[in-house]
């Protein structure tokens, strides 16, 4: 994980060639892991770290539409990178949200998730999702009716993560989302 995460931070001071290579092995490792480890108990964890892979390249990608506006093919490659985000997002959130509700199982071992750290985990997944559909939104023309459905949608879960009475910076961050919404 933290592999993966050291790609995708240099990623993001990257360009060209080196940059898509780092992109590409960040993916890579996680997807490895996973490959290696299909009945780890964290699997979750690495699914959840191969979308986070995907939502910051897609972020990172409609940063540079940003900066260069008639660029046609970043902005489709942001779409494109952004949209295999968020169905990753939406899975994991359903996905999340299902295992929390169910009652924890007898017996935990050591290496099982406890059911702080799935809230934890689906709290991040929410903030990610919302995050990235506010990126996707961004990226549509500002009269489409897409783009307003995906606002509410983002605006949603910031309220239901906003209302916190936490100083974290995950809340407060929400808030400033929520703003921006």
């Amino acid at each position: 994980l933290e592999l993966s995460r050291t790609l995708v931070e240099h990623a993001r001071y990257s360009t060209g060639d080196e940059q898509g290579e780092l992109w590409r092995k960040a993916h890579e490792v996680l997807t490895d892991l996973i490959a290696a480890l299909p009945n780890n108990p964290r699997r979750m964890l690495v699914e959840t770290e191969s979308a986070f892979v995907l939502a910051s390249q897609g972020e990172w990608l409609r940063w540079q539409v940003e900066l260069v506006p008639e660029d046609r093919s970043t902005r489709e490659q942001s779409l494109t990178t952004l949209g295999r985000a968020l169905t990753k997002l939406r899975e994991l959130d359903r996905d999340l949200a299902e295992v929390i509700r169910k009652p924890p199982a007898a017996g935990l071992s050591k290496d099982d998730p406890r059911p702080h750290e799935l809230r934890l985990l689906w709290q991040d997944v929410r903030f990610r999702l919302a995050s990235s559909l506010l990126d996707h939104a961004q990226l549509l023309p500002a009269d489409s009716p897409d783009r307003v459905a995906i606002v509410i949608e983002a605006e949603k879960l910031l309220k239901t993560l906003a209302g916190s009475t936490d100083d974290d910076d995950q809340t407060w961050n929400c808030r400033v989302l929520l703003a921006q919404c």
